[in-house]
C-alpha cells in the first residue's frame, strides 16, 4: 500500500461519472478543491468503489484502478466478471463481450458518451479485446438508468472512464510499465509496454497514455465439423443415412429411425496473435473562472491473425458415411412437425474424405473517438455543458483457406478430375482405404438404379470415433496419413469483409439548482446523433475457361466443383512434394482432447500470403461484393430529457432520488441489395466487358440497391429512489423503460442460399436459405424494476442484496417460410419447398432474479490477519427467450447463465499485494439451431476461471507484478439439446504475465 499527498478536485472523474457522468447536476462541484490523501492498492480501490456506489443516483457498481495503468485484472472483461450480475464471453481465452443480468444487449460508453468500436461496428456493445486495460481509470456498471443517462443497453450500461489532467496531483505525473508473458500451450514470448504522462498546472493540464502489446493465445478445439458458431448437422434416417442400403442398425425391424448426425469430426490447433496499440490524450483548460474546455482523443488499432490447422474426418456432404451406435430415443412432442430421433455419441465410420485443413483470418481494426466539451459553472444556480463527439472506425478482414486430401477421392462415389481431357482421381496417390462396412461388420451394399441390384459401396477409411468426457477417441488405420506422398492440395478460398462507420453527436446539458422543498435541481438536455455504417462482404472469384473455351468464374476453387456446362475440374491436384508448396509443409502430432490420431502434414498459413498464393494458382481473379451480405445503414436520433432531482426526509428518513423522462426519435435509412439468384435464365456476369458463366459458389447477382426508411418514437420514464432507512443502511428502488437498436446487420443483410453438392449429378443443389436482414424490425424495448438493500457496516465493508425484474416488450426471433424460386448451380429449380428463415420481432419473455454480495477488509483481526480481505457475490438470473427447444420448452436468452459466483481473497501490506480470484458460471444457451426443421438448443457446460495476482512494491515508485490466469485450464463442452449429446470441446491455455511498473 502506498500513500501520497496531493491537491485534487473534491469530486474525482470517477465519482462524478457515477453520480451522473456528464449530467450538469454535478458540474457545480468541480470548482471546489481540498487537500486529501489518495491511497493506492487493492484496499483503497475497493473503498473508493464502495464510496461511489453509496453516493450514486442509481444502481451502480464501480471498479477503480489501483493505480494508473493498473486495473485489478489483466483485461477489462476479466475485471467486469467480478461484478455481481455480469457474465463475460471469451475470445481465445480473453474476455471480449459481456452480459448483465441475463442479457447480452449491453451498451458501452466512453466518458459518458457513445463509443464507436472497430470490433463491433454494427452494434452498441464493442468487442473489449480492442481496448487495453491500462487505458482505463475506472469502469462503471449502471444497472438502472436515469433520464440523463445515454440510452443503450436494455439491462445495463458500462462506462469506461479515462484519466483527466485536472484530477491529477499538481505538477508532473509519470508512469511506465513493461511486461512479458507466455501461454502453457503456445510457449510464446509475449510482451507489452505502457506509458503515461500527465501534467496539472492548476488551471490547465494535459495527459498522454500509450499502450502496445503483442500476444499469442492458444485456443484449441475438438468435436463435430463446422465453425465455432455454425453447425453441420442433419437428421437422416436409416434408409438414407447408413452406409449400407436400407440398413436396420438398431434391430427394430425397420429402416425408418432418424438420428442426429454431424457431417464429420475434426480437431484442431488455433493460434491467435493480437497486436494492440492504444493512444489516449486529454487536455483541459480553465478559460475563465466559469468556463472549462476539455478535449479528448482515444485511438485503438488492433491487428489480429487467427490461424488454425485441423484434420477433418467427414462424409463430403453425404450423410451415409457412418453407422451410428444408436443412443437414446428422444420423443418429439405431440403435434410437432418433426418426429422422434435418436441422439448418438459413437459411430463406426466409413470415412469418405480425410482433410488436413489450414486457414487464417486477418483482421485490422482501427477506431478514433474524439470529444470536445465546454463546461459552464460560475458558482451560481445554473451549470451547463456543450459537447461534440466524433468517431471513425474501420474493420478490414480477410479469410484464406487451403484444403488438402489424404484420401484419393475414390471414396466419394468415384470423384475424379479431368485435366487435359483425361480422367484421374482427385488426389492421385492418396490413401485408397478398404471396403466400407455395414452396421454388422459386413461389406456395405448400395442399390444400383441401372441394374436394379445391390452392389458394394466401395472403399472408405474404415474406423470409429466416440465422445469421451473431455474429447474424441478415434480408432483409425495406422497407415492413414503416415506418408507425405498421400497428401495433395485440392482447393483454396479467399473472402473478406470491409466495414466503415462514423459517429457524430452534438449535445447540450443544463442543470438549475433550486430551493423548493424536496426538489433540489432540474436537469434538462438535448442530443442529436448520427451514425453511418457501410458494410461490404466480398468473395474472390477466379476467372477461367471451360473445355468449350467459354469464360466462367468460380468462388469455390475446388477439385470437387466442375466447370459450368462441361463439368471438368477447376483445380488440378498439387501434391505436397510440389516445389510450389513444399516450403509451406509442416508436421503436427499434438491435438488436444484427441486420442488415436497420429502425426499429419499441413500447410502452414503463417508462412503464406493468401492473396499472393491465390494469384499464383489462379492469376486471373477479382473480388466480388456479395450482395446478400452487403448493406449500409444511416441512423439519426433526436433526444430530449428532463430530470427532477429529489432530496429530503420522509418519516425522518433521509432520501435522494430523481424522476425523469427521456424522448427519443429514431430515423433509419437501410440500403440493401436486391439479390438475383441466377433467375430468369441469367447465369452470366459481365466483368470488364466479358460475360462469365457463374460457377461453383458464385450464386448471387447484384440487381441493384433499394432504400427502406423506418422511424419510431420512444418515451422512456425513469424513477430512482435511495432511502437511508438507518445509519449505514440504504434501500434503493428503480423503475425505467429502455430501448435499443438491433445489430445493424439484422436490418441490412439480404438472402443467403445454402447448396449441397450432389455427387451423382455434380450439381450444387439448393438445400435451405436465410433471409438475414429485415429493415422494418422494431427496436428492442424493456421495462426494468430494481429493489436493493445495502449495508455499509465498516470502511471497505458492504453487504448488498438486490432483486430485479425485466419484461421484454419486443424480442428478436427467427421465423420460417418456404420458397419455390431458388435455383441450383446449373440454373434449374429442383427444390420447390426451400425452408427459408427470416428475422422478426415478437413479444419477449420476462426475467427476474437476485444478487447477493459481501466484501470486507479484515482489519478487525489481529496481527497479519488484519492485512487480508475478502469479497464474494452470487447472481441468480433466469431468463426467457423467444425460441423453443426440441420439446417446445421455453429456452432462456442466449449466453446467459442462471447461476454465477465470484470469490476473491486478497492480502495487502506495505510491500506485498496478493489476490486469488475464482469465477464460476452455470451452463448457458448459445443459440437455438434449426436442424432440418427441428429446433435444438445449443448449450455450453458450466465454466470456471481461477486467477492469481502478486505484486511487490520495492519502493513507492517501483512495483513488480505477476499474474496468472486460467490456472485450471478449464475446458468448455458444447452440447446439442441434451447434455449427453456432445458437440465440441474448447481448450484455452493457462497464461502467465510478469510486469514492472515505475511511477513518478
Amino acid at each position: 500500500m502506498t500513500t501520497r499527498f496531493n491537491k485534487t478536485l473534491l469530486s474525482s472523474a470517477v465519482t462524478a461519472a457515477a453520480l451522473g457522468a456528464f449530467s450538469p447536476a454535478v458540474f457545480s462541484q468541480d470548482s471546489a478543491s481540498v487537500e486529501e490523501v489518495i491511497v493506492t492498492g487493492t484496499r483503497a480501490s475497493l473503498e473508493r468503489s464502495i464510496d461511489v456506489k453509496r453516493n450514486a443516483a442509481s444502481v451502480v457498481d464501480v471498479i477503480t484502478s489501483e493505480d494508473i495503468g493498473k486495473l485489478p485484472d489483466t483485461t477489462i472483461a476479466d475485471s467486469l466478471q467480478r461484478v455481481t450480475g455480469v457474465q463475460i464471453q471469451r475470445s481465445a481465452g480473453e474476455g471480449s463481450r459481456i452480459n448483465i443480468r441475463g442479457s447480452s444487449n449491453v451498451a458501452l460508453l466512453l466518458n459518458g458518451e457513445q463509443f464507436l468500436s472497430a470490433g463491433n461496428l454494427t452494434g452498441v456493445q464493442p468487442d473489449l479485446t480492442d481496448i487495453p486495460s491500462t487505458m482505463v481509470s475506472a469502469i462503471e456498471v449502471l444497472k438502472s438508468t436515469t433520464a440523463s443517462t445515454l440510452t443503450g443497453g436494455l439491462t445495463g450500461t458500462v462506462d469506461l472512464q479515462t484519466h483527466r489532467p485536472l484530477n491529477l496531483k499538481e505538477g508532473l505525473t509519470l508512469t511506465g510499465q513493461i511486461n512479458g508473458g507466455t501461454g502453457s500451450r503456445t510457449k510464446s514470448d509475449d510482451y507489452g509496454i505502457q506509458g503515461f504522462a500527465g501534467f496539472n498546472a492548476d488551471t490547465w493540464g494535459a495527459t498522454f497514455n500509450l499502450a502496445y502489446s503483442d500476444l499469442t493465445l492458444g485456443d484449441d478445439y475438438a468435436g463435430s465439423n463446422g465453425d465455432d458458431n455454425a453447425l453441420w448437422y442433419g437428421l437422416p434416417d436409416e434408409a438414407s443415412g447408413m452406409t449400407s442400403y436400407m440398413d436396420d442398425a438398431n434391430g427394430d425391424g425397420d429402416s425408418t429411425d432418424k438420428f442426429l448426425q454431424s457431417e464429420g469430426f475434426q480437431a484442431g490447433q488455433r493460434v491467435n496473435q493480437r497486436k494492440r496499440l492504444a493512444l489516449n490524450t486529454s487536455f483541459q483548460f480553465e478559460l475563465t473562472d466559469a468556463l472549462t474546455l476539455s478535449a479528448d482523443a482515444f485511438y485503438t488499432d488492433m491487428e489480429q491473425s487467427r490461424r488454425q490447422r485441423s484434420f477433418r474426418m467427414e462424409g463430403a456432404w453425404n450423410w451415409n458415411w457412418a453407422n451410428p451406435v444408436f443412443g437414446e430415443l428422444r420423443e418429439a412432442p405431440e403435434g410437432a412437425s418433426y418426429g422422434d430421433i435418436y441422439s448418438v455419441q459413437e459411430w463406426n465410420m466409413n470415412i469418405k474424405r480425410v482433410n488436413p485443413n489450414s486457414n487464417e483470418r486477418l483482421d485490422d481494426r482501427k477506431s478514433l473517438n474524439t470529444n470536445v466539451e465546454l463546461k459552464f459553472d460560475n458558482g451560481g444556480p445554473f451549470t451547463g455543458s456543450l459537447r461534440y463527439i466524433h468517431g471513425d472506425a474501420e474493420n478490414t478482414s480477410t479469410a484464406f483457406e487451403v484444403d488438402a486430401y489424404i484420401t484419393d477421392g475414390s471414396q466419394q462415389n468415384g470423384y475424379s478430375t479431368y485435366p487435359d481431357g483425361r480422367e484421374e482421381l482427385i488426389n492421385v496417390g492418396g490413401y485408397a482405404g478398404s471396403p466400407a462396412l455395414d452396421s454388422n461388420g459386413n461389406t456395405a451394399m448400395r442399390f444400383d438404379s441401372v441394374t436394379g441390384t445391390l452392389v458394394p459401396v466401395g472403399n472408405a477409411v474404415v474406423g470409429s470415433v466416440k465422445y469421451t468426457n473431455n474429447g474424441l477417441a478415434f480408432n483409425l488405420p495406422s497407415d492413414l496419413g503416415a506418408d507425405i506422398s498421400q497428401y495433395g492440395l485440392v482447393s483454396n478460398y479467399l473472402s473478406g469483409q470491409n466495414g466503415d462507420a462514423s459517429l457524430d453527436v452534438f449535445r447540450f446539458d443544463g442543470s438549475y439548482q433550486l430551493d423548493a422543498g424536496i426538489l433540489s435541481s432540474i436537469d434538462a438536455g438535448v442530443r442529436l446523433g448520427k451514425r453511418e455504417v457501410d458494410f461490404k462482404d466480398w468473395i474472390n472469384i477466379a476467372l477461367l475457361k471451360n473445355q468449350n473455351g467459354t469464360p466462367y468464374g468460380i468462388r469455390w476453387k475446388d477439385a470437387d466443383g466442375g466447370a459450368p456446362v462441361t463439368g471438368e475440374t477447376s483445380y488440378y491436384n498439387i501434391k505436397f512434394e510440389d516445389p510450389r508448396i513444399s516450403q509451406y509443409v509442416v508436421r503436427e502430432d499434438s491435438f488436444p482432447g484427441v486420442t488415436g490420431v497420429g502425426s499429419m502434414y499441413f500447410l502452414d498459413t503463417s508462412k503464406m500470403d493468401g492473396r499472393a498464393f491465390t494469384n499464383m494458382i489462379f492469376p486471373d481473379n477479382f473480388d466480388y461484393a456479395d450482395p446478400g451480405q452487403s448493406y449500409a445503414v444511416e441512423e439519426k436520433t433526436q433526444t430530449f430529457y428532463t430530470q427532477f432531482n429529489l432530496e429530503g426526509d420522509v418519516f425522518n428518513k433521509r432520501f435522494t432520488g430523481n424522476l425523469g423522462l427521456r424522448y427519443i426519435k429514431t430515423e433509419l435509412e437501410t440500403t440493401s441489395h436486391e439479390v438475383g439468384d441466377k433467375e430468369d435464365g441469367v447465369t452470366t456476369y459481365n466483368y470488364q466487358g466479358t460475360d462469365y458463366l457463374m460457377g461453383s459458389g458464385w450464386d448471387q447477382l447484384d440487381k441493384g440497391t433499394y432504400v427502406t426508411p423506418n422511424d419510431y418514437e420512444d418515451w422512456l420514464p425513469s424513477l430512482n429512489l435511495a432511502v437511508d432507512v438507518a445509519e449505514d443502511h440504504v434501500v434503493r428502488f428503480s423503475y425505467n423503460k429502455m430501448m435499443t437498436m438491433h445489430d445493424l446487420g439484422n436490418l441490412g443483410r439480404g438472402l443467403k442460399v445454402w447448396r449441397l453438392f450432389d455427387s451423382d449429378t455434380g450439381i450444387f443443389k439448393v438445400d435451405r436459405a436465410d433471409q438475414n436482414g429485415n429493415p422494418l424490425l422494431d427496436p428492442q424495448r424493456t421495462t426494468n424494476i430494481d429493489l436493493s438493500y445495502e449495508w455499509y457496516f465498516a470502511e471497505g465493508g458492504l453487504v448488498s442484496l438486490a432483486g430485479f425484474y425485466r419484461e421484454n416488450k419486443t424480442a428478436l426471433k427467427s421465423d420460417v417460410y418456404y420458397r419455390d424460386d431458388l435455383r441450383d448451380s446449373d440454373g434449374q429449380i429442383t427444390n420447390t419447398n426451400v425452408r427459408t428463415t427470416f428475422l422478426t420481432t415478437v413479444p419477449g419473455g420476462r426475467s427476474k432474479g437476485f444478487e447477493v454480495g459481501y466484501q470486507q477488509a479484515l482489519t478487525f483481526l489481529p496481527g497479519v490477519w488484519s492485512d487480508f480481505g475478502f469479497s464474494a457475490n452470487y447472481t441468480y438470473s433466469p431468463s426467457e427467450g423467444s425460441q423453443p427447444g426440441f420439446y417446445g420448452e421455453a429456452l432462456p436468452e442466449g449466453n446467459n447463465s442462471k447461476h454465477q459466483t465470484n470469490v476473491v481473497l486478497w492480502y495487502e501490506n506495505d510491500k506485498l499485494n496478493a489476490r486469488l480470484a475464482h469465477n464460476w458460471r452455470s451452463e448457458r444457451l448459445e443459440w437455438v439451431a434449426d436442424v432440418w426443421g427441428t429446433p435444438m438448443g445449443v448449450w455450453s457446460t458450466p465454466s470456471e476461471d481461477l486467477s492469481l495476482s502478486l505484486g511487490y512494491d520495492f519502493t513507492e515508485s517501483l512495483t513488480l507484478r505477476f499474474d496468472a490466469t486460467n490456472l485450471l485450464e478449464d475446458t468448455t463442452t458444447r452440447y446439442m439439446q441434451w447434455e449427453d449429446q456432445k458437440d465440441k470441446f474448447f481448450f484455452s491455455e493457462r497464461r502467465y504475465n510478469l510486469s514492472l511498473q515505475v511511477r513518478y
